[in-house]
């Protein structure tokens, strides 16, 4: 394995620099534990070999890292970011299948957690009042990260000591929060001998970045080994039961009490309904203990039971004490060797067989109760269970060639009457087992994947029946009213790379799967900034490769064209009679979009909404939107909107677009207009806005402008005095001005003085008014300032700055408006600029002369100050100009411009 070494800098006690060890063999040495952050910020081990990564954030965990073991006496440290050559499979398979044992043989682990801080609020003997709320403790690798090792000593984001996993203050949080025993956590080993099922709920609420390690992190806590296969998604949860089934009879493994909620992924229809398909079903599995065969034999057919049980190509092959519940047809129920009674009665679990289904082969079923009876809610009275017998029987995966049906029929209605009654009578006198009160009300939860089987039993039926061409009429509609409803693609879209990758991952079928509501994200940004290109990109994205099946495009920006996406997908999905009343539209939508009557049998390919996405395109106000907006179903919204609060509003995240870099506009110039050369001089000019880029790519085609005739044009066009009809960016000039035009008179003030000043950072102190101002309709007190704030940042022309201390405003956007101003009006916008950079120097200068705040301020001034000269030439010292030019050349004196 490869380690970091550490050695003290001469001459700096505190001084500390790392190196990477290759293929180091020591016994002694510490490990971290952390949540990784972006990748581009951790050091990796090739940067390790480069060098040069001292300016990532990662490196200060490192650091941390080294500098505790140094405390501790360690001179190696292993770090999983750094000390894993991931560009090797082989080295990165050794390492995911060896790190339990990585974490188990270290002398000591360190649990770094970034969002955690030891401050004051920390009560003795208590943790910090954010531990239990840590980020760490819901990924999936630190979960053995937090077993395996003998010693774990937790640190707070700035490497300050919490404790041990084992101090008995804070054992009981660490407990509560995981659902770990404390003998785990005390001794590791006893790991060893707790049920699959408790080890499964230890997992149930954690996530990971790869859906594959959710079963990958979990190997070593089972003590089994497969090769990762990264590209498998969730069926390496799958091969994970497999592998623990190969070393166990412990049938806790069976003993998942939520139903599957992820819908089907390509090859669980041949998987079998006893297995889960995710550790989430576990999340109520910790109480449930193994039977011994002596204990499993003591309450039913004695002499008759095995704990035995292996998968074959028909389904998992078991033996099981089952019966037949007369009430329902091709209902049973069969007990498995666990339980989560004290008395140690075994638990019962439903099974399902078809009118043509061979002896001895059922589906696993669910219920609203659960797939598994719990100990305080039985399903059967006692009195019977010893007198059945146990039969040797297939469950079958959930789409199977032993059944004409090839899935697993709904339930027949319960009849309660004779539920009640006598159900089995086997022996003389007959032992009955009479049902209690829970089924009574008992009803069928059909598999999250139900109309995926169901469309497979249909195209197998009409395939063999030679209905090829239906079929395919049938799924056709699907693709063809997605691609009606969406925009046409901006053919010259180009980046966004990580921004689409990021939408795939949020909407994967494995996150869709974790919520019984949509996942809603919004597009924020300026205008121009490309919110809709992206959400177009997106969608097609989403229809070529059957992401989604179905998206539907809704214009958002008015009620109006919210009601006409929604009426045209009634009329032409037929899902209301013509004589509908307005309201009935918006509720036969969001009641297809929910899917809610799930039993309903396939009647034809548009019939239910199956997976889909909803795009809202131009969200102006949330107020109307709540209106459309679904609750529940099996889907996903986005949005697009330049209301920067609307995640707060609806209550999700946002993701915010930015303009491309230089490097990246200068590229896409360059793909736009065809042309090879170096184009940063009119990138610059841009900002990185798409809208701009493609308007001036446009004109250069158009004009058919060579690269250094268009840094002239363009160099000529940035004057606020050019010519209108000689400008290639007159387009955009319109399309930003629609983002300001109709602002009050006030905030338009403000965005008028803003446009003179730096766009990078402006404190919002400076606008704060210290007396009458040339531009009159400037804010006269705070309040009408703030008022004016959460206009412009509604409206996005303005931004909150990086650091949150100012505002940031888009150089395009400043030139937009100061090309809409009257001369008059200029003049006094730009007096007014000067008046209120004076005053702030000023009231800087009076309250805290010479110290380290007014050198602060000095520094975020001078930036408007140089922007300011940049229009000396237009200020004069009239008595209406508040003696601009006096004042500004005093300005200049005093920061040396």
């Amino acid at each position: 394995m490869h380690l970091l070494s550490w050695e003290t800098l001469a001459g700096d006690a505190d001084g500390i620099k790392i190196r990477l060890q290759r293929d180091t063999f020591v016994s002694d040495y510490a490990i971290l534990s952390h949540r990784w952050g972006k990748p581009e910020d951790e050091v990796s081990y090739e940067d390790m070999l480069a060098g040069g990564y001292e300016h990532k954030k990662g490196y200060a965990k490192l650091i941390g890292c080294c500098k505790q073991a140094r405390k501790d006496g360690l001179r190696h440290v292993w770090v999983d970011t750094c000390c894993i050559n991931k560009s090797s499979s082989a080295e990165l398979s050794e390492a995911i299948t060896s790190m339990f044992t990585y974490y188990e043989r270290a002398k000591v682990c360190y649990a770094f957690l970034d969002d955690v801080s030891l401050d004051d609020n920390a009560q003795n003997g208590a943790p910090p009042p954010l531990f239990s709320r840590s980020a760490w403790f819901t990924r999936g690798w630190t979960l053995q990260e937090l077993i395996a090792p003998t010693h774990v000593k937790f640190f707070d984001a700035s490497w300050s000591f919490l404790g041990y996993k084992t101090d008995k203050w804070l054992t009981p949080t660490i407990e509560s929060v995981t659902g770990i025993d404390s003998i785990v956590l005390n001794i590791p080993a006893t790991t060893k001998v707790m049920s699959i099922a408790k080890k499964m709920s230890w997992a149930a609420r954690r996530e990971t970045t790869r859906v594959e390690d959710m079963a990958y992190s979990l190997m070593g806590i089972f003590g089994v080994y497969m090769p990762p296969l990264y590209g498998e998604g969730t069926h390496a949860f799958i091969r994970l039961q497999e592998a623990i089934m190969k070393t166990s009879n412990d049938q806790t493994i069976f003993a998942w009490t939520s139903p599957p909620a992820t819908p089907l992924g390509h090859g669980f229809e041949h998987v079998s309904t006893m297995l889960a398909l995710s550790p989430s079903q576990f999340r109520d599995s910790s109480n449930f203990k193994p039977l011994s065969l002596g204990e499993y034999n003591k309450t039913l057919a004695k002499g008759g039971c095995k704990l035995d049980y292996a998968t074959t190509n028909t389904g998992l092959s078991i033996r099981l004490p089952i019966f037949k519940i007369q009430a329902v047809k091709g209902l049973y129920a069969a007990f498995i060797a666990c339980t989560e009674s004290k008395d140690k009665v075994p638990s019962a679990i439903f099974l399902r067989a078809g009118s043509d289904t061979p002896a001895g082969h059922f589906w696993r079923t669910n219920c609203q109760n659960g797939p598994t009876e719990r100990g305080g809610q039985p399903w059967f009275s006692l009195p019977g269970r010893h007198g059945l017998a146990t039969q040797d029987i297939y469950v079958l995966p959930r789409f199977t060639s032993a059944s004409e049906q090839n899935i697993e029929p709904a339930w027949d209605n319960l009849d309660v009457d004779e539920i009640k009654g006598p159900i089995l009578q086997r022996l003389k006198p007959a032992p009955q087992l009479a049902s209690t009160g829970v089924l009574e009300h008992l009803r069928h939860v059909p598999d999250p994947g139900i109309h995926q089987l169901k469309f497979l039993h249909q195209a197998r039926q009409m395939i063999a029946t030679q209905q090829i061409d239906r079929l395919v009429d049938q799924i056709h509609p699907w693709l063809r009213f997605s691609r009606a409803t969406l925009p046409p693609r901006n053919r010259s879209f180009y980046g966004r790379a990580d921004v689409l990758q990021g939408l795939a991952d949020i909407f994967s079928p494995s996150k869709r799967s974790a919520t019984k509501a949509p996942i809603i994200r919004i597009l924020s940004g300026m205008v121009g900034v490309g919110k809709t290109d992206l959400a177009t990109e997106f969608s097609h994205h989403c229809v070529e490769h059957h992401i989604f099946d179905m998206v539907l495009w809704i214009q958002a920006d008015s009620h109006g064209s919210l009601f006409q996406s929604f009426s045209n997908i009634v009329s032409d999905l037929s899902l209301l009679r013509p004589e509908y009343s307005n309201k009935s539209v918006i509720e036969a939508v969001k009641q297809w979009l929910s899917d809610l009557n799930q039993c309903t049998d396939y009647s034809g390919p548009m019939a239910r909404s199956k997976d889909w996405l909803l795009v809202f395109d131009n969200v102006q106000d949330g107020r109307h939107l709540f209106d459309f907006l679904p609750s529940t179903g099996a889907g996903c919204v986005l949005m697009t909107s330049r209301n920067p609060d609307l995640w707060y509003r609806i209550g999700t995240d946002k993701i915010v677009l930015e303009p491309f870099t230089t490097q990246e506009s200068c590229a896409v110039l360059s793909k736009l207009t065809r042309i090879d050369g170096d184009f940063t001089e009119i990138s610059n000019g841009l900002g990185g806005l798409p809208l701009a880029l493609s308007q001036v790519a446009r004109f250069i085609i158009r004009a058919q402008l060579s690269l250094d005739q268009s840094a002239r044009v363009f160099s000529q066009a940035k004057q606020d005095d050019a010519p209108t009809y000689l400008d290639p960016m007159r387009d955009v000039w319109s399309v930003l001005e629609t983002s300001f035009r109709d602002l009050p008179s006030s905030s338009l003030a403000v965005l008028q003085v803003l446009s003179f000043l730096d766009p990078d950072f402006i404190r919002w102190s400076i606008l704060d008014p210290p007396q009458l101002l040339p531009l009159q309709s400037f804010p006269i007190d705070t309040f009408d300032l703030l008022e004016s704030r959460i206009e412009l940042l509604n409206t996005f022309v303005i931004m909150t700055s990086d650091n949150g201390g100012g505002v940031r405003m888009h150089t395009l956007v400043q030139q937009a408006v100061r090309k809409r101003m009257k001369l008059d009006e200029r003049h006094k916008a730009l007096s007014t600029a000067v008046a209120l950079v004076s005053s702030s120097w000023a009231k800087t200068c009076s309250e805290e002369p010479g110290n380290e705040s007014s050198s602060e301020t000095r520094e975020e001034l001078r930036p408007h100050v140089l922007c300011l000269n940049t229009y000396e030439g237009e200020m004069t010292d009239s008595e209406d100009d508040f003696c601009t030019k006096t004042e500004f050349s005093r300005l200049r004196k005093e920061f040396g411009v």
